[in-house]
Formats: structure tokens, sequence, C-alpha cells
């Protein structure tokens, strides 16, 4: 069998799903602009719609969106460093309300997503 790949040699099937290109197409239609820039005034184009929570950490929210961001190329890049070494959803969790991934993604989406994350036990 020949594995698909995208950008990037995107092998992961998860992304060639139905589920997900419907519910990125419905996201980058509702937020065409990078979200993070937006938040300050800066007009840029979204071309990723990124899982806030990364889906190596947990597969849990990859259809959810309130786990998605419309983010450009380098803020995509920039997010992905990052989260590099955070492997765990309590590590994730810490750095989100603590450490280094603060500014990961707008406000609300951080405030949402903590209460969720807190919650869910």
């Amino acid at each position: 069998m020949k594995i698909k790949t995208g950008w990037k040699g995107e092998t992961d099937p998860f992304y060639y799903s139905a589920s997900w290109r419907s519910l990125r197409k419905k996201h980058i239609d509702l937020y065409p602009l990078d979200e993070l820039k937006l938040q300050f005034g800066i007009v840029s184009p979204a071309v990723i719609v990124d899982h806030i929570i990364p889906r190596s950490i947990t597969k849990e929210f990859e259809l959810e969106e309130f786990n998605l961001q419309s983010l450009d190329f380098l803020n995509h890049q920039q997010k992905t460093a990052q989260t590099r070494g955070i492997n765990t959803l309590d590590e994730f969790l810490y750095h989100l309300e603590f450490g280094k991934l603060q500014s990961i993604c707008t406000e609300e989406k951080k405030i949402r997503l903590l209460e969720l994350l807190r919650n869910r036990n």
C-alpha cells in the first residue's frame, strides 16, 4: 500500500481523513487570518490550521474546534519549536499556564483550554 504524502511529506493518514479535511476547511473559512498576529492588529493570511495541544501529546482533542487556531507559516514553525520536548499533557498544561507556552495561542483560547484540562478528571 502506497502512503500518500502531502505538504512537507505528511504521511499521517489523519490529515487525509474526511473529518479532518472538513473541520480544517470550516476553521480556515471562519478564521482566514493568523489568529496570534490579529490580536495585535497585524493582518497576515493563515495557511495552517494548528492543533494548539499537539496530536503527539494527546489525540483526545484532535477534532475539537477549541483546540484549533489559524496560523501563518512562521508562527506555526515558532509554535512547533516551543512545544518541542514537551511530551505529556501535564507538562503541556504547566507550560501553558506558567511556562514557555503562555503565548502560543490567544488568551481566550488559553483560558478555555486550561478550564477544560483542569476539569477533565
